[in-house]
């Protein structure tokens, strides 16, 4: 039902690795923009599959992450922008190099979904450097502010989606037939 959407806005990567730390600052400066119960902001780092018990009961996951990808899948030349878990997704997205890919995660979480409807979805700005360090290269800084406004406005799609599925009417049932006599 759409009055039980649960949304989990998942930030991943190694902050001491440079750009590979995109998706948790990004997560830290979107995080306060949500005062909504129903979206929940999750540092999931480097975790992997141990994210599976955070975001089981989700209705819809948004991950930002650091992603090598052709320009030809970014929204903007700066933010990629896809939906995961469908057979389509190909991509050899990592969450690092020793952890499970987040192709695999999307998988697992459709598994254990069921027929539960879910929406899995990455945004990523590629990483100019992964060398050891807090701080994000110039090129992956100004990605940034895309990443965080193409986030915002998907989350917010996402709850506009649910509030007016909340509000449409029911269907009617049929009036009892009036007799004339």
């Amino acid at each position: 039902m759409t009055n039980d959407i649960r949304i989990s806005v998942v930030g991943l990567g190694n902050i001491l690795l440079g750009d590979d730390g995109v998706g948790v600052h990004a997560l830290l400066k979107l995080r306060d923009t949500f005062q909504d119960a129903r979206v929940e902001c999750l540092d999931g780092g480097t975790l992997g599959v141990g994210l599976l018990p955070y975001l089981e009961r989700s209705t819809h996951v948004l991950f930002l992450d650091a992603v090598e990808a052709p320009a030809a899948l970014r929204a903007d030349g700066e933010v990629l922008d896809l939906p995961l878990g469908d057979e389509s997704c190909e991509l050899p997205l990592r969450l690092s190099p020793h952890d499970l890919g987040l192709a695999e995660l999307a998988r697992l979480l459709r598994m254990r979904a069921g027929d539960r409807p879910l929406t899995l979805r990455v945004l990523g700005a590629r990483p100019a450097s992964l060398d050891v360090g807090t701080e994000l290269s110039s090129t992956t800084e100004r990605a940034l502010p895309h990443l965080i406004a193409r986030a915002a406005t998907i989350v917010r799609a996402w709850l506009r989606e649910a509030d007016s599925e909340q509000e449409a009417p029911a269907c009617a049932s049929p009036s009892p037939a009036r007799s004339s006599r």
